[in-house]
């Protein structure tokens, strides 16, 4: 889908049909792929009606046309307001998990990437300078990360946490708690939550200092 839209007079169900039936897609998986992004009281709207946000819904529907395995975005955020990044990312992180599709992201806005991220290569003046799964770049650099903890009891572990050497602060939130730790401290809370049976449900990576990170890789700094 180009950022500005070739179609703008085309209704968006006109559109999504013809792709679809250039790519041998049933007609059928069009009322589906819509509802999975999001667009389903736009399909009679024309495109150019659309805001950035839902362009951008557009054009994850049409690639998903067909079932594809990989879904290359380029700048799936860029241009657009807070609370429609939130939701794109968001619409991302279910896609994948619905529809356990591999996707590859190119951006430069490194906190909305490391959300859905669990691989990432860093790419200075087309050279990569970095790579890996994200757990193991926030533990070799020692990146300050934030983890989610669901846990059914969150005081009693809270508790616990904040008594460990790596770990600077402990919030408790509705459904468990935030984490921030240093990133040797990591595996150190790893190795104590495997031994909290009963207490923790998951443990999510949900943010780390990647911006900096990146800076100190590419000689910013």
């Amino acid at each position: 889908m180009p950022e500005k839209p070739v179609y703008p007079h085309v209704k968006l169900r006109v559109l999504i049909r013809h792709v679809a039936r250039l790519r041998n897609v049933p007609s059928r998986d069009i009322e589906r792929i819509a509802k999975l992004t999001g667009i389903t009281r736009y399909l009679d709207f024309n495109v150019k009606s659309l805001s950035r946000g839902y362009l951008q819904r557009l054009g994850l529907a049409l690639a998903l046309l067909g079932d594809p395995e990989i879904l290359l975005l380029d700048e799936p955020t860029a241009n657009l307001d807070p609370l429609s990044r939130k939701e794109i990312i968001e619409l991302i992180k279910d896609l994948m998990q619905d529809l356990g599709v591999t996707v590859i992201i190119a951006t430069h806005i490194l906190p909305e990437l490391q959300q859905v991220a669990n691989y990432i290569v860093f790419i200075n003046k087309g050279q990569v300078i970095e790579y890996g799964d994200l757990n193991s770049i926030v533990t070799r650099y020692r990146v300050t990360a934030t983890f989610k903890i669901r846990t059914d009891k969150p005081r009693k572990l809270a508790s616990k946490l904040i008594m460990l050497e790596k770990v600077k602060a402990v919030e408790i939130i509705r459904d468990g708690l935030l984490v921030k730790a240093t990133g040797e401290g990591v595996e150190e809370i790893k190795l104590y939550l495997e031994e909290a049976i009963g207490e923790v449900a998951s443990l999510e990576l949900i943010s780390s200092e990647l911006g900096e990170l990146y800076e100190k890789l590419a000689g910013i700094n």
